[in-house]
């Protein structure tokens, strides 16, 4: 996903709520353990998401958040 400084997204992970969510670095997230929570770095970064299955082992993936200096002119 691409956004402007100052701006946030929203990260989507599963939605079966048997499973535990671990996002990282939990210092840019809304909440760690949300399964889509919200983010506003404030640079380009990217967020790791581990998923206990339900015996407890790590499926684990990524997304990168790239953020704009500024807003771009569309023509």
């Amino acid at each position: 996903d691409t956004i402007v400084a100052g701006e946030s997204t929203t990260l989507h992970a599963i939605t079966d709520s048997s499973l535990v969510v671990i996002w990282n670095p939990a210092s840019e997230v809304s909440n760690q353990n949300d399964f889509n929570p919200s983010v506003s770095p404030d640079g380009t970064t990217t967020f790791v998401v581990s998923i206990l299955d339900s015996v407890g082992c790590p499926k684990i993936d990524s997304i990168t958040v790239y953020v704009l200096s500024n807003k771009c002119e569309e023509e």
